[in-house]
């Protein structure tokens, strides 16, 4: 038989320690959502205003914009960067 024990005050300190790091957003806010960003850039700039003859042909399309995307980490950084957000001083 497991036996769970819960001790009060380490959740204590945990939850603490959690809710200085949380950040509380608005319940819907694509605008601060970095992968929202990226999804817009990548239909912005990749697969819009494009006519694909078959599913596979818009998988594929999908799948060269993002290693396109992938190839350029500054690209990514440039698109998703959140001031503040940002761990640490």
């Amino acid at each position: 038989m497991i036996e769970a024990r819960f001790d009060v005050k380490l959740a204590e300190r945990t939850v603490g320690t959690l809710l200085r790091r949380l950040l509380t957003l608005p319940r819907y806010s694509p605008e601060l959502d970095p992968a929202k960003n990226v999804w817009q850039f990548l239909r912005q700039n990749q697969v819009s205003n494009r006519v694909y003859e078959t599913y596979k042909a818009i998988v594929d399309a999908c799948c060269a914009a993002w290693n396109a995307l992938v190839a350029e980490p500054a690209r990514i950084t440039s698109i998703a960067p959140r001031e503040w957000a940002t761990v640490g001083d």
